[in-house]
């Protein structure tokens, strides 16, 4: 990249972190760019200031993304199966996973369980 030719215009590198797996733009509805003139710097306000979260792998992820890798890593932590409260589905049971919000149907029979949905 060619050095600017106006001696009042400077070139600048500014880093920025981005989620790990979705590359959210967390900071496009910011007043001012996060982030600075080191990598350090662009690390320390995206976990600090942004909840952006450091996981155990190493990487960088918005809270979304951050629950999803974690139940990806470690599985759902589910809560109980619950009966369906949908009228047209009587014959199914719920549950929900409250870390990501994941959900799981189940067809459930009078002897008892027949399959997933």
């Amino acid at each position: 990249m060619p050095a600017p030719t106006n001696p009042q215009v400077h070139l600048l590198t500014w880093y920025i972190a981005n989620c790990a797996r979705c590359a959210e733009r967390w900071y496009e509805d910011c007043d001012a760019v996060p982030g600075g003139a080191t990598e350090a710097r662009a690390l320390g306000d995206a976990i600090r200031d942004w909840q952006i979260k450091a996981a155990p792998d190493g990487k960088l992820y918005c809270e979304e993304c951050f629950t999803i890798q974690a139940c990806e890593a470690e599985g759902h932590p589910w809560d109980e199966w619950l009966p369906s409260r949908a009228v047209e589905f009587p014959d199914r049971e719920v549950r929900y996973c409250p870390r990501c919000d994941d959900v799981e149907v189940r067809v459930v029979a009078a002897a008892g369980i027949t399959s997933n949905v």
